[in-house]
C-alpha cells in the first residue's frame, strides 16, 4: 500500500527484442536478435494500465533507454540467452550463440560480446483518495 504522496517505480524490459552482437570502440555491430517471448512484459504493461484506468496512479514520468550487457565469453552469452525464456527452443538461442561466436572469431581484438536490452522506466504517483 503506498502512502499519501507517494510515488511506485516500474523498471523492466520493454517488449521488444534485444540486440546482440560485437562492440568496439563503443560501435555495436548487431549480429542477431533475441526470440524471448513477451506474455510476462505485456502483463506487466496491463497491470500498469488497469491501475491507471481504475485511478490509483497516475503515470509521472516515463523514459526508455538501453542498458548494454558485456558478456565476457560465449558461454557467458549462451546462458543468459537461455535464462531469458523458457518456451523459447534452445536450437534457436544456439543458433544466435553460434552466430555471435563466429562473427567474434572473424572480429579485430578489442572487440566485447553484448546485448543491448531495451527497458522503460514509469514513475507512478499515487492518485489522491
Amino acid at each position: 500500500m503506498l502512502k499519501p504522496n507517494s510515488c511506485a517505480i516500474d523498471l523492466r524490459p520493454r517488449a521488444e527484442h534485444s540486440r546482440i552482437g560485437l562492440m568496439r570502440d563503443g560501435i555495436l555491430t548487431t549480429i542477431g536478435m533475441t526470440a524471448e517471448s513477451f506474455h510476462n512484459y505485456r502483463a506487466a504493461e496491463a497491470a500498469v494500465s488497469v491501475a491507471e484506468e481504475r485511478k490509483l496512479l497516475k503515470r509521472a514520468q516515463t523514459t526508455e533507454f538501453v542498458i548494454t550487457t558485456r558478456f565476457p565469453s560465449i558461454k557467458d552469452l549462451r546462458d543468459w540467452v537461455y535464462d531469458l525464456d523458457d518456451e523459447v527452443p534452445k536450437a534457436r538461442s544456439d543458433e544466435l550463440v553460434h552466430e555471435v561466436k563466429l562473427a567474434q572469431q572473424a572480429s579485430l581484438p578489442g572487440s566485447e560480446i553484448v546485448a543491448a536490452v531495451p527497458f522503460v522506466l514509469i514513475v507512478l504517483e499515487k492518485v489522491p483518495a
